[in-house]
């Protein structure tokens, strides 16, 4: 449903009808993250440097640190818990193995 370029060529992001924003790195094809969302991503924006990752899905809006890591560390704030196994593997995509993210927060 959406599709956008950086600035500087080296990424790109892609919002879909899976209720998924996803962040590719194009030299390589590597895919960076995903992230799940409740509603089809309607629209995507890279901000400056790639660091930040804009996202539209259903009537909300959300801006999410462009690495990965970040994601996670922002997940936790919002659950105010640890992520599931489903949920690692649905906000990493493979990248890293389960962990624990979530220092100081419940457990699933």
């Amino acid at each position: 449903m959406a599709v956008t370029f950086s600035a500087d060529g080296k990424h790109l992001a892609t919002g879909s009808w899976d209720r998924s924003a996803r962040l590719f790195e194009l030299s390589s094809g590597t895919l960076l993250a995903r992230i799940p969302h409740e509603s089809p991503v309607v629209s995507v924006a890279i901000g400056p440097g790639a660091r930040r990752l804009g996202v539209v899905s259903g009537t909300q809006g959300w801006v999410w640190p462009a690495l990965p890591g970040g994601w996670v560390t922002q997940t936790c704030a919002y659950l105010g818990r640890e992520l599931t196994p489903e949920q690692w593997r649905g906000y990493m995509t493979g990248l890293e193995p389960y962990r624990k993210a979530c220092p100081g927060l419940p457990g699933e």
